[in-house]
């Protein structure tokens, strides 16, 4: 490893200067532990910079265990290899706006203050294993070409995947989400598994498109399925949630199930319901209620033990 990269911090001005002239655009980085403030992140990036694109162009990426003190701006980079943010730290927001990663995406267990992922395009597998967003995570328009991993992550506020497109598989076994998840108009074209999660707000599925069959577990406040296509079987099992299917287009069976119990992990061991402790939600019992089934052909749908009151 190139000692200049290893303490790029600590550099003084002129080995600074003269790391940073050795770059080219597709140079590849490794700045695994490095503290990089808003400024030198900046310079980091303007030296490989393509001249024709004006974007950021990097080969393989190592910000492992990193910290970004202040914003970190990646708008329009060009991962052309793997990018790796394991355990990376973002004090400010992280901006990965209509960025491109070609090879795999390593977030695993970094932790964000809030995140910007809008029309992100994602080529190989995404990682998110146990992520941690303070504050608002935008996925919107975002494309995952290869899997994404969202196990465990954690949510403490908002996030919003709309209009995203999932190409590949997706798993958020185990997310928790403090606020509300928005999913509307986004596309899963490949099974899909969402949950177990946890959403103390709203979990937003309307007018997503799932072209292969899904199973859906959430301990939810609310599941929005307005103007939903479900082109594949699909399976709902609910805790907590207040159910509005208004205009769903139901072409294969849907069951939606009340789950009694918690839901377990492999081992046979509860998932946490912490998110919901701070809501109403802690205080009430399970029971899914349905709000709304207004404009839909129910022949293709099940209900267990779910409340049609209202």
């Amino acid at each position: 490893m190139d000692s200049h990269a290893e303490c790029l911090a600590h550099l003084s001005d002129g080995h600074r200067a003269a790391y940073l002239t050795r770059l080219e655009p597709g140079s590849d980085l490794d700045h695994r532990g490095t503290s990089l403030t808003k400024d030198l992140l900046n310079r980091l990036l303007d030296a490989v910079r393509d001249p024709d694109t004006r974007r950021p162009l990097l080969g393989t990426a190592r910000f492992d265990a990193a910290r970004f003190l202040g914003d970190a701006d990646f708008d329009g980079t060009h991962f052309r290899h793997e990018a790796a943010f394991e355990q990376a730290v973002f004090s400010g927001i992280a901006r990965f706006a209509a960025t491109k990663f070609s090879g795999n995406a390593q977030f695993e267990r970094a932790r964000f203050r809030g995140a910007q992922f809008r029309d992100a395009r994602f080529d190989g597998d995404a990682w998110f294993g146990e992520a941690r967003f303070g504050d608002e995570a935008r996925f919107d328009r975002a494309r995952f070409s290869g899997y994404a991993r969202f196990g465990l992550v954690g949510f403490l506020n908002n996030a919003a995947f709309d209009g995203a497109q999932f190409l590949g598989n997706i798993g958020l076994q185990g997310a928790s989400f403090g606020g509300h998840a928005w999913f509307d108009g986004a596309r899963f074209e490949n099974d899909a598994r969402l949950g177990p999660l946890v959403c103390a707000g709203s979990l937003d599925l309307s007018a997503v498109v799932f072209a292969a069959p899904v199973i859906i577990e959430a301990a939810a406040g609310k599941v929005w399925c307005t103007r939903t296509r479900w082109e594949a079987k699909a399976v709902l099992r609910l805790r907590y949630a207040t159910v509005d299917l208004s205009e769903s287009v139901l072409a294969h069976p849907l069951s939606i199930t009340a789950q009694a119990a918690p839901f377990r992990d492999r081992t046979g061991t509860e998932w946490t319901e912490d998110a919901l402790e701070e809501s109403d939600l802690g205080s009430r019992d399970a029971r899914v209620h349905m709000a709304s089934l207004r404009g839909v052909d129910a022949a293709h749908l099940v209900l267990h033990n779910v409340d049609l009151t209202h």
